[in-house]
């Protein structure tokens, strides 16, 4: 069987999401799959970065020229989300990912105008100033071997006050994921509660992932 063939999918995803492979090992393996990834989405019918985008443009549909509005894609991939947002008329967008291989897959689409390749939440900030976005996604990046709760606190640094952060996550990892069971939620609530976001809008997907249920939070940074 050839890596490929669609029929080996989802023995693919079971090892990118194998809780003992750890991270830095997802990393590469992410990258070492990075040219047969998008087909391996379609294959599972991935509505994520769909989400994502229609969750942004919904915040700026009254935006004459979006050209301008200056967008983050962390944990980017290959640029699916970045694929569909400029489709829509959105050009200013930076993309960040800890694989290379992926990247790499990215930065030949010429989808973005700049990137970093660099891990998220785990204690260092990024080389970008506070403040800089009007909007921020994160897809499919919360899960295990992925981004870490943490993260969340370096994304709203990110983000200017009045913008936007769109997280896409499966609904399972609130349950079967060891870093995010009773922290990623009550994270969130209390980053509402200290008055750093507030949460503008919550949406379920039930074909996120095949089968899997997805859920989509938008928050405005305050």
């Amino acid at each position: 069987m050839s890596a490929d063939d669609p029929s080996n999918t989802k023995h693919i995803f079971d090892t990118f999401l194998d809780p003992k492979m750890g991270m830095e090992k997802g990393v590469h393996t992410y990258g070492a799959w990075a040219k047969q990834y998008n087909k391996m989405l379609t294959d599972h019918a991935y509505s994520g970065p769909r989400a994502a985008a229609d969750s942004i443009d919904k915040r700026f549909q009254n935006v004459a020229d979006k050209s301008q509005i200056r967008i983050m894609d962390m944990a980017c991939g290959t640029g699916l989300v970045a694929e569909d947002l400029r489709s829509r008329g959105y050009e200013n967008i930076d993309g960040v990912d800890p694989a290379a291989g992926m990247l790499e897959v990215a930065r030949e689409k010429g989808l973005y105008r700049n990137t970093w390749c660099a891990y998220v939440g785990t204690g260092k900030q990024l080389p970008i100033e506070d403040s800089t976005y009007d909007a921020l996604s994160i897809v499919g990046s919360m899960g295990a071997n992925m981004m870490p709760c943490a993260g969340i606190h370096e994304m709203i640094r990110l983000v200017k006050p009045g913008g936007y952060i769109v997280n896409v996550f499966r609904e399972e990892i609130l349950s079967i994921d060891e870093e995010y069971i009773d922290r990623l939620i009550p994270l969130m609530k209390q980053l509402e509660a200290e008055g750093k976001w507030k949460q503008v809008e919550f949406s379920k997907l039930d074909q996120y992932l095949v089968d899997k249920v997805g859920l989509v939070y938008t928050h405005q940074v305050l």
